[in-house]
């Protein structure tokens, strides 16, 4: 069973995918891939250098991630640049990591609208002011620049309209590993 795990950032994807793989579910992560292809010197990075210049480029000759998401996240044109260089490096990498397995998570902040094989789609959801803190959390960042992600991805309820399964994520984990238990005993294939 091949299931496109999705929602915004700072609904905990991350959570539900650990789960899926830790019941032995092959864990694709699209962030971790995204980080990968755009290390220094890949044809991403080269891409994403000649689009955005040399200023996102730091003395180690790494991507200034950071400054590269700010200044996307404020600019819903520079955001489809970056999205249209990355997203057929990611979605070829997704699809070449999942191949030949049987039972597989592909852990993806968008919606599966690139043509990706999958059997079931499973949202997680959380209210904004949860995933905003998880966000400033996770990232360093102010509260300012996680709204302003959140601002710039599909709202829930779009998640949920090409959703097989929604679990909302409202702060209670215990709660939330119960319900996507439910799932994953569904949803394995021996």
């Amino acid at each position: 069973m091949r299931i496109w795990l999705t929602g915004g950032s700072g609904s905990g994807k991350s959570v539900v995918a650990a789960l899926f793989e830790k019941r032995g579910f092959l864990l694709v992560d699209a962030d971790a891939i995204s980080r990968k292809i755009a290390e220094k010197n890949t044809a991403a990075f080269r891409e994403i250098v000649a689009a955005f210049g040399e200023a996102f480029v730091l003395p180690s000759g790494d991507l200034d991630r950071r400054a590269l998401g700010n200044a996307v996240f404020e600019d819903a044109e520079k955001l489809a640049v970056l999205n249209g260089i990355m997203h057929k490096y990611i979605i070829a990498e997704m699809c070449r990591a999942a191949e030949g397995n049987k039972n597989v998570i592909m852990d993806a902040p968008l919606l599966n609208t690139f043509g990706v094989p999958c059997d079931k789609t499973l949202v997680v959801t959380a209210p904004e002011c949860m995933r905003a803190a998880r966000i400033m959390q996770r990232d360093g960042i102010t509260e300012e620049e996680a709204m302003r992600r959140i601002s710039a991805q599909v709202r829930d309820a779009e998640y949920i309209q090409n959703a097989d399964a929604v679990l909302q994520n409202d702060g209670d984990r215990a709660a939330l590993e119960v319900a996507a238990e439910k799932y994953i005993k569904e949803w394995y294939t021996a």
